[in-house]
């Protein structure tokens, strides 16, 4: 597992790079999951500030720190601009740590 932010593995396609999300995303964040229709299909509620957003950052580092999951900023190739995010998470991890 990823023992180091440094360490953190950027992936890349013709299209896209997926790399770690820090708090100067969260502006980007805040966009995308702020819209009503993109978080009809995450189960929650628009979020409605910045704060809600570098929350969600914080979540993801506290996941990876925790090495029950990771999550990915995806970004279009030419334009470091997160427009969405993905990644694993091990939901019964305490269960078995």
């Amino acid at each position: 597992m990823i023992d180091n932010v440094h360490d953190f593995p950027i992936l890349e396609t013709d299209r896209l790079i997926l790399r770690n999300i820090t708090t100067e995303d969260a502006n980007c964040i805040l966009k995308y999951l702020s819209d009503e229709e993109v978080m009809t299909y995450y189960g929650m509620t628009p979020f409605k500030s910045i704060t809600d957003a570098l929350d969600e950052i914080s979540w993801y580092h506290s996941i990876l720190t925790n090495k029950s999951g990771i999550r990915w900023g995806i970004t279009l190739k030419h334009q470091d601009r997160v427009i969405g995010s993905c990644g694993f998470l091990n939901a019964v991890h305490s269960i078995f740590v």
